[in-house]
């Protein structure tokens, strides 16, 4: 019994990079697997929240831009209408131009709803 009395050591050795050691089993050593597995949860968890938030971010962006094109789309079709009514050959231009701007918020519109937030 005299011989194992030298292996157990009571007190933990520290290393020269001022940090304690502590052999398997102890309290200590317990305790740092727990400081670890807490940093490791907080670092994941706060990288998740991340994401979570710009992806919240990116979609709030997309619903904005989505009302933005529906308006300038409804103007744009009731400036048809109104056009439409009328026989002058200028407005009958107007309309096309007005239909070709109606065709690129269309896509516009067909771009932004397919987009997923996160570039998924």
């Amino acid at each position: 019994m005299k011989g194992l009395k030298g292996l157990i050591k009571s007190k933990p050795e520290s290393t020269g990079n001022n940090q304690t050691e502590y052999p398997p089993g102890s309290e200590g050593w317990k305790l740092a697997q727990k400081e670890r597995s807490d940093q490791y949860f907080n670092h994941t968890t706060s990288k998740k929240w991340d994401t979570i938030y710009k992806w919240g971010q990116s979609i709030i962006e997309v619903n904005i831009q989505l009302a933005e094109t529906v308006r300038r789309e409804q103007s744009v079709k009731e400036e048809i209408r109104r056009l439409m009514m009328s026989f002058e050959p200028e407005d009958k231009k107007q309309v096309q131009t007005l239909n070709d701007n109606l065709a690129d918020l269309n896509r516009k519109y067909g771009y932004l709803s397919t987009e997923h937030p996160l570039g998924i």
